[in-house]
């Protein structure tokens, strides 16, 4: 896959990539200065070159990631860090959906 977009937490612990096809979106958890896991993806969350991630941004306290992409059908992915080694896919409110999030960012 080719990277497209990178984002690192607020607390330094993850790190988020989006690609521009296939895997649109991977976390990784960094468990040492130089060592990383991958983190598997909601089991409702679906890689699609349809949704490609262009652009990130992590909370303040690092529980949530958004994703924005330049596609009317998800433009914008929200997730929220329910464990250390695990994220799941929130439901973004409806009136959002239909418009491309080419740039997304939490207030700091």
């Amino acid at each position: 896959d080719t990277p497209y977009a990178i984002t690192f937490s607020q607390d330094g612990k993850y790190f988020a990539v989006g690609g521009t096809s296939g895997a649109n979106v991977m976390i990784y958890k960094i468990d040492s200065g130089d060592s990383f896991t991958r983190l598997s993806l909601p089991s409702d969350w679906t890689n699609s070159s349809d949704t490609p991630g262009i652009s990130f941004s992590f909370s303040r306290d690092s529980r949530y990631l958004v994703m924005g992409t330049p596609s009317s059908l998800k433009p914008l992915v929200v997730f929220r860090q329910i464990s250390s080694r695990e994220f799941k896919q929130l439901a973004v409110p409806a009136d959002v959906q239909p418009y491309p999030a080419v740039s997304v960012r939490f207030n700091r």
